[in-house]
């Protein structure tokens, strides 16, 4: 089980209350669908995704991953992400990390962040977290490194319009 007992943190938006984590739902589905906002966001969290991302791609990758979960907050789905390339009591990376426009910049990812790592330490036994992050997507960067996550590596990449990027690796340390 990926959602057990969910660690409650403020998020620092005005008027809002604590988020919710649950396993992802059908009917979010369409939803979380709509949240990258052009083709290079989608690249961001989706790199072999075609914009606009269709539900049934969105499914099958969350079929290929585990601990698919969804943050509420206000009733309303505010992120996503899951786990994947998952080595108990080793490593494992999160994955298509994404906020819905109006839940970015306040918080959400990083309680997003907080509650993937808590369940893939708590679930599998971790010890070290990883993420893939493309150079230019700097907000995730920053949260990234904010969090503890260093630089391990660089693949190429390709962006949506051909352009040359670099999926940076970072890792960090669960102990």
């Amino acid at each position: 089980m990926c959602n057990g007992k969910i660690p409650q943190r403020g998020i620092g938006m005005e008027g809002a209350r604590e988020p919710v984590f649950r396993s992802v739902r059908a009917e979010d589905i369409a939803e979380i669908c709509g949240f990258p906002q052009n083709p290079m966001e989608l690249c961001y969290i989706f790199p072999s995704a075609s914009f606009p991302l269709m539900p049934h791609v969105l499914m099958e990758q969350i079929e290929k991953r585990r601990c698919a979960t969804v943050m509420m907050l206000d009733g309303r789905v505010a992120g996503f992400a899951n786990l994947y390339d998952i080595e108990t009591g080793n490593r494992c990376f999160i994955g298509n990390l994404v906020l819905g426009p109006e839940f970015r910049g306040h918080g959400a990812g990083t309680l997003l962040v907080r509650h993937m790592m808590d369940t893939a330490a708590g679930t599998f036994s971790v010890r070290t977290i990883m993420v893939m992050c493309i150079n230019e997507n700097t907000p995730a960067l920053r949260l990234y490194m904010k969090l503890g996550f260093r630089p391990l590596g660089a693949e190429p990449r390709s962006g949506p319009d051909g352009r040359p990027l670099v999926a940076i690796r970072m890792g960090r340390d669960m102990g």
